[in-house]
Formats: C-alpha cells, structure tokens, sequence
C-alpha cells in the first residue's frame, strides 16, 4: 500500500490527557507538508484547526526521502516526486498567512541528520538556505503569519479529524 491511516484516536487521546493532567505544559506539534495528495485546502483546515486548540507551538518539516525506506523505493520507482523549494515555501506561506500570530513557529523545514541518508530533495541539505529563501518568498509575497488569520468565533474543530484522510507511509 501507498499510505495508510494514522491512528488519531490515539493522538487526540494523548493531546486530551495531558491538557488534564498537565495543563501548564506547552504543546509543540510538528506538521509535516507535501505528503501525496495534501491540498491547499487541507493546509488552510490544519492551520484554522491548531488556533485556539491549546497548542502553543509548531514545527513545519517538509517530507524527506531517506535511503532504506519504504519512500525511497517509491521514489527511485517514479511513485513519488518531492517538493521543489519554490513550492515548499507557497505552502508553507499559506499555512502561515492562517495560522495565529501569538502561536510560535519553532521550525520551517526538516534538519537532516545525516546527508549521506537524504536522497531528495537535495535543497534540504541546507540548514538556513531554506529558511531563508522561504522568508524572503514571504517578504516577497507581502505576507507574514497571521496576515490572513480569522479568529474563530466558536471553539475550533478537533485537532485531527477521524474522517479526513491523514497519512503515512508503511
């Protein structure tokens, strides 16, 4: 199989109980864009889903294809093409443009551990390369985080929603 569900049930557990149990906690989720078949859509739904859900954080990371994972077959197959900087940053500033400004973003890539595991995409080897040209493409844009950010006038939806297709791959 391509992709298969992520369990939320188990997450939106995870989030539920240390909201209880552990309130002063800051949560940080990391979210990770261009998986098959993420749309703009799905970006603008996660972002008005992390405002005022209690998160406190986010990490972006983009999807890294690393030697000896099921990903890398599929990508040496054909079955899978990576983001190319350019687009990364669109989705990235599109998910900012609607994400609260008073929520801190730790981190707008991934950071490879190890170059000789990275295949694609190669622009990923950079550590501040990518962050900068993505702040630069907002600049550009005349965006920033927030700048199209709604607050909601009711309690935000679930964090994950368990009919919406979330992915990962087997």
């Amino acid at each position: 199989r391509v992709a298969v569900e992520r369990s939320s049930g188990v997450i939106l557990t995870a989030l539920a109980l240390l909201r209880e149990q552990a309130p002063e906690l800051e949560l940080c989720v990391h979210l990770m864009l261009g998986l098959p078949g993420e749309t703009d859509a799905q970006l603008v739904e996660t972002a008005q889903r992390l405002n005022g859900a209690g998160v406190h954080a986010v990490k972006l990371h983009n999807l890294l294809v690393l030697a000896n994972t099921p990903l890398a077959r599929r990508y040496r197959a054909g079955q899978y093409t990576p983001l190319e900087l350019p687009e990364y940053a669109r989705r990235v500033a599109l998910f900012l443009e609607k994400l609260d400004p008073a929520l801190c973003v730790h981190r707008l890539t991934a950071v490879v551990g190890n170059h000789e595991e990275l295949i694609a995409p190669e622009w990923a080897k950079g550590r501040m390369a990518p962050h900068t040209f993505i702040c630069a493409e907002m600049a550009r844009q005349g965006t920033w985080q927030g700048r199209l950010f709604e607050p909601a006038a009711s309690p935000p939806p679930p964090l994950l929603d368990a009919t919406a297709p979330q992915f990962m791959f087997a």
